[in-house]
């Protein structure tokens, strides 16, 4: 299993999502871990981020891991209209430019799309 750096705690499923350890955020899901729950994650363990509670979803878009972020919605978490807003909104105010990418879709434009950088 992952570990924290310089620990020898295992990772969350949010500290696995967001580091992109898509092993381990696998067996946690395959082992029934709620991919809609919020999770802690630890300072630094997503670049340089502050202890806090995330669900694995937000952890990836503040971990800038577009990969993560396509798996956990093929594992059906669900992403309407409002949430792929507030995602993209989460990923433009952690300058996270790969999960933007991995979450614009052509012809909906984010209320905070005068922040959104091209991609």
């Amino acid at each position: 299993m992952g570990l924290r750096p310089f620990e020898h705690a295992p990772l969350t499923v949010s500290e696995a999502a967001g580091s992109g350890e898509a092993h381990v955020l696998l067996n946690l899901l395959y082992n029934g871990a709620n991919p809609l729950a919020r999770y802690s994650v630890g300072q630094d363990v997503i670049k340089g981020s502050e202890p806090r509670d995330l669900t694995p979803l937000e952890a990836a878009v503040v971990g800038n891991q577009p990969a993560i972020i396509g798996l956990l919605e093929r594992w059906s978490v669900p992403i309407d209209d409002m949430e792929r807003n507030r995602l993209l909104c989460l990923a433009v105010s952690t300058r996270a430019q790969l999960s933007v990418g991995a979450l614009s879709r052509p012809g909906v434009v984010p209320s905070c799309a005068e922040r959104v950088p091209s991609t």
